[in-house]
């Protein structure tokens, strides 16, 4: 027999989502795949349809398989667009903004806060824009603050090439 998919059922999964978004590795790929499923429920629901497990298992994959097709354009186009802007430094970081950066935050540690202040400092001496590019969420959790008070663009690499 078939088990119906029913309201309560919700609040399983936001049980389930909330196990994945403990695991950082997990945290943004779920937050997507949470808001299809919570989405498509509420959509079945005010519709008034009945759907099963396995349904909605069938709709999960189907948007698994193209948040993955998209993914891999965006990685694609990111490594088209930005092969060619990619440089590498070696500027010495200040030492008093390094410091700064690092207070900001106890996920922001001092090599951290060194790479961030040296980009600054690239910036400045080749009067150029950066963006400091990387998938750590100790540092991707506070971009806002690091831009606002550093003036630090930080991104997300499926994202970087959207800050240029």
């Amino acid at each position: 027999m078939k088990s119906k998919i029913v309201k309560e059922d919700l609040i399983l999964l936001e049980r389930i989502f909330i196990e994945c978004y403990l695991k950082e590795v997990l945290k943004s790929p779920a937050r997507n795949l949470e808001n299809h499923v919570v989405n498509f429920i509420e959509f079945k629901f005010k519709k008034g349809e009945e759907f099963t497990l396995e349904e909605l298992i069938l709709q999960l994959t189907n948007e698994i398989l193209i948040l993955g097709n998209v993914l891999k354009d965006k990685y694609d186009d990111f490594e088209l667009m930005s092969s060619p802007k990619i440089r590498f430094s070696e500027e010495k970081a200040d030492p008093i903004e390094t410091i700064k950066i690092s207070q900001l935050s106890r996920s922001i540690d001092l090599d951290d806060a060194t790479h961030l202040s040296s980009m600054k400092v690239f910036e400045k001496e080749n009067d150029v824009k950066a963006v400091f590019v990387t998938s750590d969420y100790g540092i991707l959790n506070y971009k806002i603050d690091l831009n606002n008070k550093f003036n630090i663009k930080c991104s997300n690499p499926l994202y970087a090439v959207h800050n240029f």
